[in-house]
């Protein structure tokens, strides 16, 4: 089987803290502690930018709990390939699987705990190129900045077509 983005690794690690880092560099400082002990752990990271947006492909090989700091300029659309994850955010907790993405974005802390088997697309978006696509949009600056729902079900007809185009990008780039 061939995964996804593997032409561009940014890590394979069975090293805890290096995976850390190396996702780090590409998203943001974060604490990463696996769940079913270390010997279990192997993370598998591609990923390639294409100008604004950033196209990973993230999996840790087993349980593990995330703890991003602030996402300070930048959003996050979790798609799980297989797998699942329980995302909380202030108020707020949700199942992300198949069926359900996971949205994060600025200024929302998030806690993450992915499923052994949690294979993950993710979309990373620029905060300041998004805005700046919908000032011109609208021809005026927005009163406020974007925020999106933290879960987006993948059965609807958008939603499903937005997946399908992600997935598209992916071959391609593959």
């Amino acid at each position: 089987m061939t995964l996804p983005l593997s032409r561009y690794p940014l890590a394979q690690s069975t090293d805890v803290d290096d995976a850390r880092a190396r996702v780090g560099d590409a998203f943001c400082r974060h604490q990463l502690a696996p769940l079913d002990g270390r010997s279990s752990f192997a993370a598998r990271f591609h990923g390639v930018e294409l100008g604004d947006v950033g196209l990973y492909y993230l999996d840790y090989g087993s349980s593990v709990r995330i703890d991003p700091r602030d996402l300070d300029d930048f959003y996050l659309v979790q798609v799980p390939l297989d797998g699942s994850a329980i995302i909380a955010g202030r108020g707020w907790e949700m199942e992300s699987t198949t069926r359900m993405a996971s949205i994060l974005q600025p200024g929302s802390p998030v806690s993450m705990r992915w499923s052994n088997g949690n294979r993950q697309l993710l979309v990373h978006i620029d905060s300041d190129a998004l805005h700046d696509r919908l000032r011109r949009r609208l021809g005026r600056v927005p009163r406020e900045s974007i925020r999106f729902d933290p879960s987006m079900r993948l059965d609807g007809d958008r939603e499903n077509a937005w997946v399908r185009l992600v997935k598209t990008l992916v071959d391609g780039v593959d």
